[in-house]
């Protein structure tokens, strides 16, 4: 058995990851597993590698451990960072093979938030004041002009409630009472803008994620006509996800005792059922995890959002719920026919449909090359559209029927030469919103 060092404790977590170390010429191989880690040696086929580890000069280091999404994810993150593909040293043949998302990097996206609140500078980027072009209307309440570049800033909302006017109110009268002089106001007023963003739905722009109260307030202010303002330009934030994104704009609002719209208990159960709804985010994995040890301040707490988000999920699943897409409807159905009969019109290429709350797989692909290819059609492409009845048939689906369409894929490709595509129509109308779908019919 090969000596094997835990930096990380393996308790009852499905996966682990674990680095080899060649004792004598100091390579080194990183993998993941499931298996029983003492009956485990490694995956990789490299000869180099499996030679080291017959003649004893390898030893292991398990060093991280989560759910098996977790680990793809990191592995791949891991060493695409590193290409280790390409390094001389490592003995890794490829930087991954996984299609997982981004895993969530809390630390990291966490501690650039602290250090633009603490310090308003973050990478040689420091916050500037910016003079509000601005009106002051009949009921002295303050509105920007038309000329202002304010009013093209784009907004990402993260909270249940875009705008809570009970607070702008208060940030607007403590502003005023100090006659907009807010560099004497003990508060930290921070407009924070991440530059050039583009969204999953191809809207492109300046996007405002923290100080959303802050700007209404000074706006709609009397006095107030100038704003500490940081704009985070494209090279820094480009790489992030939109779940980073997300998680970075509610860090940029902790709960503490200062007069901000802090991310409160019901703000963290939303976001972790829209991690786990909206990107499949295992509830058990430890981006879930390190969310709730970040603003969870008790185990008391821990409890409320564990039994909150369950409590959430379960409606969503029992209920139908308001954000679900029913492509059966006319203004749905149609982008569906539409799709299917610009792909008919390709040479070789048929096209349909398939609800995953209906017929089993190999029944369904059947009917298909019974019809198609021993129709002596000259089949050489199919692409299956696939849409989800309901969350219940959706997760059906990613547990079950995938792997199956996957499978039948391979053998048509390899018994009949057909190319197989396989393209998951939108589940929710947050998803459409952020498709290709949405794009064409806007």
């Amino acid at each position: 058995m090969i000596k094997t060092e835990y930096k990380v404790q393996r308790n009852d977590e499905e996966a682990w990851a674990y680095k080899l170390n060649n004792i004598k010429n100091r390579k080194y191989y990183w993998g993941i597993s499931k298996q029983d880690i003492d009956k485990y040696t490694t995956s990789s086929k490299n000869t180099e590698l499996k030679k080291a580890i017959s003649n004893n000069e390898i030893e292991r280091e398990i060093i991280k451990v989560g759910t098996w999404d977790d680990m793809e994810a990191w592995e791949k993150d891991f060493l695409t960072s590193r290409n280790a593909a390409k390094d001389p040293m490592c003995y890794n043949e490829s930087n991954g093979i996984s299609n997982k998302p981004k895993l969530l990097d809390t630390k990291k996206i966490g501690d650039i938030a602290d250090k633009i609140r603490k310090d308003h500078s973050y990478a040689g980027i420091d916050a500037e004041w910016v003079d509000i072009d601005k009106d002051i209307d009949k009921k002295g309440s303050g509105v920007l002009k038309p000329t202002s570049p304010l009013n093209d800033l784009l907004f990402w909302q993260v909270r249940d409630k875009e705008i809570d006017m009970k607070h702008v109110k208060v940030l607007r009268d403590l502003m005023d009472e100090n006659h907009g002089q807010l560099e004497n106001i003990d508060q930290d007023f921070l407009i924070v803008i991440l530059e050039n963003r583009e969204k999953k739905n191809g809207k492109k722009g300046d996007y405002l994620v923290g100080g959303a109260h802050t700007l209404e307030a000074a706006i709609t202010s009397e006095y107030v006509y100038k704003l500490r303002m940081i704009r985070i330009p494209a090279s820094v934030h480009s790489q992030w996800s939109e779940k980073e994104v997300i998680y970075f704009a509610n860090c940029l609002n902790p709960r503490t005792t200062l007069k901000t719209l802090e991310t409160d208990l019901d703000t963290i159960v939303k976001m972790i059922v829209d991690m786990h709804l909206s990107y499949n985010t295992d509830l058990k994995s430890t981006e879930i995890k390190d969310i709730k040890n970040k603003w969870c301040h008790s185990q008391a707490e821990r409890r409320w959002v564990n039994n909150q988000v369950k409590k959430r999920i379960k409606d969503s699943t029992t209920i139908p719920p308001t954000n679900l897409i029913d492509w059966d409807k006319k203004e749905y159905k149609k982008i569906i026919d539409e799709k299917i009969k610009e792909y008919n019109k390709l040479p070789n290429t048929v096209a349909k449909q398939y609800s995953s709350g209906k017929a089993n797989v190999y029944d369904y692909f059947r009917g298909i090359l019974k019809e198609y290819y021993h129709g002596k059609k000259n089949l050489k492409r199919f692409e299956v559209i696939i849409k989800h009845p309901d969350r219940v048939k959706k997760e059906k689906w990613d547990n079950d029927y995938r792997a199956g369409f996957d499978d039948m894929a391979r053998c048509l490709k390899d018994a009949y030469k057909v190319e197989m595509n396989i393209e998951e129509m939108p589940f929710t109308k947050h998803d459409f919103e952020n498709s290709i779908y949405h794009n064409k019919e806007g």
